[in-house]
């Protein structure tokens, strides 16, 4: 019977030294035992090494910028298909605000080519709240120096 308790305990010393475990055996003729020592391993002093788990990242919820506010102005121009020299001609702009701020302090300014005067002038364009829209019509005059062919009508409006 100690032989086979011998057996064991060789046994258990095998299984414990593979895996870095102390084993003292204390053997006598009449008492054969295994006394088995198992440290508990203190961890390595270092800068990586700590005992807290890794939190689950938490992700950053994808913000949406914020929308800049703005003018955003769309002109139209109107004006009759064809102008001949020496007459008066209507030309209107349709100046329309689609953006979702205020244009305040409209400037409008016609560019007319060579010998096209303006003779009047009307306009509701001062401030141009969102989705509104507001009109310049000008009358201009052609003169016997007009250019015949295509003439270049501009405009330009500033704001605020």
């Amino acid at each position: 019977m100690k032989l086979g308790q011998l057996q064991i305990a060789a046994l258990l010393v095998f299984s414990l030294a593979s895996i870095g475990v102390i084993v003292a055996q204390n053997m006598t003729a009449e008492n054969a035992t295994a006394n088995v020592t198992i440290p508990v391993p203190t961890p390595p002093v270092s800068d990586n090494a700590t005992n807290e788990t890794t939190p689950t990242p938490v992700p950053t919820p994808i913000l949406s910028p914020t929308p800049v506010e703005k003018p955003n102005l769309d002109i139209q121009i109107l004006y009759p298909q064809k102008i001949t020299r020496n007459s008066l001609v209507t030309i209107t702009a349709n100046i329309t605000n689609s953006g979702n701020a205020a244009a305040k302090n409209l400037a409008v300014n016609w560019k007319l080519p060579d010998n096209f005067t303006i003779i009047t002038k009307q306009e509701n364009c001062v401030n141009l709240e969102p989705n509104s829209a507001c009109t310049s019509e000008i009358t201009v005059q052609t003169s016997l120096s007009t250019k015949v062919g295509p003439n270049s009508v501009k405009l330009v409006v500033n704001y605020e």
